[in-house]
């Protein structure tokens, strides 16, 4: 303590002024507006996306895309930053209350709406990044590619991997079925996804969002010690404004779910019933409030089972029968029917990936039973559609090493490298280290690589 207190007596006399900490409290200010000019510069949501022309699966084909409802989010940012800055600087000192007051409601439609707005006003957007999710997944989990792949055994000079089977359905999102489940303890879990903080938006958040809410904290700081020290009734009133926000968006954002839980309540109810009508119909009022159920495998099957007993000419009718043929064996008329789908309705977001993924389903049974030719000609299909297909590109750089093609399996590598530049889990680093040892087998033509099924 002798020591410090001879430290603290050297100082120079401006730094052991009791005016210190309102260097601080200024130095919090200036901070927050470099911070608030990163927030509108830097993107809040990428997520890789193919661009509007596909010639190939090449990286060219990749690009980032910010979420579209991120620009209407910085405009309204910018407008209550440059308006608070404006009341702190110009009003009068009465109003530094009401500046408190923006900035806590301004954070809390950061911390909560923007995630819930991307969820359901851009369900198109959120299901491509949950997808992207749901690939990464099953890449990495215990019982995935990347892992069974150290199981490795050589028989014959040839190297003995497990591909595990592409996922057999996009969860974009648990789909609440009745009014009173919602009250259940076991969706308690699920309100976190509901409101918009699911995985694939915690794993594409971007710096720009970070940054936006790092900014009105510090201007936050800023105000509570505008006058020396702690103002806590100051404090105390951004808590109060806080919670009653925070309360506020909660309900709002829980109405539109209580509204699809009861139409698809009622759905089911006329599905026991036979009433196939009144269901189609109660599903198509349940994704009025709840866009993002369309883009769900669970929702699409069903709606393309009951489309199919009402003789509806939808492309989920077809899909469910194409779904049938492949469950009873017919594989060819199944993707052929895949095919057509993809041919005349491949626009839309939600037909294009559940036809891509039941192709890519076949590929990997053909990759299963040695039919290598076949199943690099299906992933080729999936990946010119959909250049991001995590699954498709890294099982065909497996099928690409038995012909020691170098030159793809490195165009291969190149794509998967661009893709996960916008993903922010640590285990990314498994799959690029398969994907260059992929490229490895291939340049310097070591003991090729047999599939066996699993």
């Amino acid at each position: 303590m002798r020591r410090l207190l001879q430290i603290w007596q050297r100082l120079p006399a401006f730094l052991r002024r009791p005016h210190l900490p309102f260097i601080g409290t200024l130095a919090c200010g200036s901070f927050s507006i470099a911070l608030a000019l990163g927030a509108i510069h830097f993107p809040w949501l990428s997520v890789p996306t193919p661009a509007a022309s596909l010639p190939s699966y090449h990286d060219a084909s990749i690009v980032s895309e910010d979420a579209p409802v991120t620009n209407v989010f910085k405009i309204s940012y910018a407008l209550l930053f440059l308006s608070t800055l404006w009341i702190i600087g110009l009003g009068p000192k009465k109003w530094q209350k009401r500046a408190t007051g923006l900035i806590c409601f301004a954070l809390t439609i950061l911390l909560f709406a923007f995630p819930y707005s991307v969820w359901q006003i851009d369900s198109h957007f959120s299901a491509r990044a949950q997808w992207l999710q749901n690939q990464h997944y099953h890449l990495t989990w215990l019982g995935g590619d990347i892992f069974t792949r150290q199981m490795e055994t050589f028989e014959d000079d040839n190297l003995v991997v497990y591909v595990v089977d592409p996922p057999r359905e996009a969860n974009v999102v648990k789909i609440p079925l009745s009014l009173p489940s919602l009250f259940q303890l076991g969706q308690i879990a699920e309100i976190q996804t509901w409101l918009g903080y699911t995985s694939s938006f915690h794993q594409f958040i971007s710096k720009g969002w970070i940054l936006a809410n790092l900014s009105f904290c510090l201007l936050l700081l800023f105000l509570f010690r505008s006058k020396g020290t702690l103002d806590l009734p100051l404090v105390r009133y951004a808590l109060k404004v806080s919670i009653s926000s925070f309360t506020l968006l909660c309900v709002l954002g829980i109405l539109p779910i209580a509204h699809t839980a009861y139409q698809m309540g009622k759905a089911h109810e006329a599905l026991l019933d036979a009433d196939y009508g009144q269901a189609y119909g109660r599903m198509e009022r349940a994704t009025w409030s709840m866009p993002i159920i369309r883009e769900d495998s669970r929702f699409f099957m069903q709606k393309g089972l009951i489309a199919y007993r009402l003789g509806l000419t939808l492309p989920e009718a077809d899909y469910y029968r194409a779904s049938v043929l492949e469950a009873d064996g017919f594989y060819q008329q199944a993707e052929a029917l895949y095919q057509e789908i993809l041919q005349f309705n491949g626009s839309r977001a939600d037909v294009r990936r559940e036809c891509l993924r039941a192709i890519a389903r076949a590929a990997v049974y053909d990759m299963n039973t040695q039919q290598f030719e076949l199943a690099e000609n299906k992933f080729r299909k999936v990946l010119a559609w959909d250049p991001t297909d995590l699954k498709s590109n890294y099982s065909l750089q497996m099928v690409l090493q038995r012909k020691r093609d170098a030159e793809s399996i490195a165009a291969l590598t190149a794509t998967m490298r661009r893709i996960y530049q916008d993903f922010a889990a640590k285990n990314k680093a498994p799959v690029l280290q398969n994907a260059e040892r992929n490229l490895e087998f291939a340049t310097y033509d070591l003991p090729g690589e047999v599939v066996y099924e699993q």
